[in-house]
């Protein structure tokens, strides 16, 4: 969401959590995405206004468009 709208959430000065689609092995998809919200809901909620952070299991840090992987 933010690669495609990152403008629009600038002009609004929204508060983006984005929750990283990679998961890791042994996790559902659904039960990924509920672990790391459940383990990170703390922390979006200190977030700082206008910004947005990318979530997992293992932390966070302000979203930036990821790297291609080489194929």
């Amino acid at each position: 969401m933010p690669r495609d709208w990152m403008g629009a959430i600038e002009a609004a000065g929204a508060t983006v959590a984005v929750i990283a689609s990679r998961h890791t092995a042994g996790y559902l998809v659904a039960e990924w995405y509920r672990d790391v919200t459940h383990r990170c809901a703390h922390v979006m909620e200190d977030q700082p206004a206008g910004s947005v952070h990318r979530y997992t299991a293992l932390g966070h840090r302000e979203w930036r468009p990821r790297r291609k992987l080489r194929g």
